[in-house]
């Protein structure tokens, strides 16, 4: 799979309907700038302009975010892919949005990172 990933220049997920995929972790571990379509949650793991490009479902919206891509280039993603990856509370974040996660996570939180970070705090903040 390592060479699936390192040889191309982005990737795109032009989903019409998801809820999240597994690729996107893959494009964070391997620095890959992504494209993305603003359907289920996909558009909040990746922050558009910043770590790749958020484009509504239809081919138009597609076609102009991969010149987007290109435009910009892979290096100016990478600084940010980096920082992003690394950024538990994004991450986080992110799982807040999704109702059924949160007792998941919480779970999680309480056994690994309880001592760490205070739950209150993240399902809470807005």
């Amino acid at each position: 799979m390592r060479n699936y990933f390192c040889a191309t220049d982005f990737v795109m997920q032009p989903y019409k309907h998801a809820t999240q995929s597994g690729i996107t972790p893959l494009c964070f571990h391997f620095n890959k700038p992504m494209l993305v379509t603003n359907v289920g949650a996909l558009a909040a793991m990746v922050p558009n302009n910043i770590v790749g490009v958020v484009t509504e479902p239809d081919y138009i919206s597609i076609a102009n975010g991969i010149e987007k891509l290109y435009a910009l280039g892979e290096p100016h993603f990478i600084p940010a892919i980096e920082i992003e990856k690394t950024n538990d509370v994004n991450f986080l974040k992110f799982f807040q949005k999704i109702p059924h996660y949160i007792n998941l996570v919480s779970s999680l939180l309480s056994i690994y990172f309880l001592p760490a970070i205070e739950t209150k705090y993240i399902w809470t903040e807005k």
